[in-house]
C-alpha cells in the first residue's frame, strides 16, 4: 500500500478530500490484515463471479473447522471440503438441486469411507476400510438413514480391521455386504427385513464357507 493510501486511511492529507469514515475504517482493517510479505489473513474469504455472486467461499469456524465451498452459477453449493477440529476430514459432491450425491472422507482414527446417495437422499452404496459403519455419508449426514443402531443393523458387517462394501436398498436396509477382514473374505445377502439369509466365502485358514440359508426356521 503506497504512502498516500496509508496516510488517507489514518487521516486526510492537507488539501485532499476526506474519505467517508466507514471507507477509511475498511481500509485500515484491510491494511492490518495484510502481512509484510503480502499475505492476506482473514477468517472468511468470498470470491465473486462475473455477475457479483459468490462462487467460492473459504472459512474457518469458531470450533476450528476449516471449510472450502464451491457454488455454481445458480448459487447452488456443489462441492464442500472440510477439515474438522477432531481430526476428521470429508468432501461432499452435490447435484444441481444441492442434494448430496457422493460423500467421502476419513475419520479421526484414519479410516476411509465413501458413500453414493440416490436422488431421495438415501445412501445406496458404501465403501469403508473398517467394515460397514451404517448407511451414512462421510463428511456430513444426509437425513436419518442409519447409524450405529439404525437401519440395516442386523445385516451390517462389524467394524474391524479390513475393507468392506455394502449395497443398500431404497428403504435403507443393507442387502449385500462384501468384506475382507482379518484374512477372511465373505459375502452376505440379507432380505428386505434386514435378516442375513446367505453367507459365503473363505476363511483365513483356507476353509470355504458354503452358501447357507441362515434365515431358515
Amino acid at each position: 500500500m503506497d504512502q498516500r493510501t496509508k496516510s488517507t486511511a489514518a487521516g486526510p492529507n492537507p488539501g485532499s478530500p476526506a474519505l467517508p469514515a466507514d471507507l477509511a475504517a475498511r481500509l485500515a482493517r484491510l491494511e492490518s490484515a495484510l502481512s509484510p510479505d503480502g499475505t492476506l489473513r482473514c477468517e472468511r474469504l468470498v470470491i465473486m463471479g462475473a455477475h457479483g455472486t459468490p462462487r467460492i467461499v473459504a472459512s474457518v469456524s469458531e470450533s476450528g473447522e476449516a471449510m472450502f465451498e464451491m457454488l455454481d452459477s445458480g448459487q447452488v453449493r456443489r462441492i464442500t471440503v472440510s477439515a474438522r477440529a477432531d481430526g476428521s476430514a470429508g468432501m461432499l459432491l452435490s447435484d444441481s438441486r444441492g442434494k448430496t450425491r457422493i460423500g467421502l472422507g476419513t475419520t479421526a482414527g484414519g479410516e476411509a469411507h465413501l458413500a453414493c446417495v440416490d436422488a431421495a437422499g438415501k445412501p445406496r452404496i458404501t465403501v469403508g476400510t473398517s467394515g460397514i459403519v451404517g448407511a451414512e455419508v462421510p463428511g456430513g449426514p444426509v437425513g436419518d438413514h442409519g447409524g450405529a443402531g439404525g437401519a440395516g443393523a442386523s445385516a451390517r458387517a462389524p467394524a474391524a480391521s479390513g475393507a468392506a462394501i455394502a449395497l443398500i436398498d431404497e428403504h435403507g436396509a443393507t442387502r449385500i455386504t462384501l468384506r475382507s477382514t482379518n484374512g477372511d473374505a465373505l459375502a452376505t445377502f440379507a432380505d428386505r427385513d434386514r435378516r442375513v439369509r446367505l453367507s459365503a466365502g473363505t476363511r483365513s485358514d483356507g476353509t470355504v464357507v458354503v452358501p447357507e440359508d441362515l434365515g431358515r426356521s
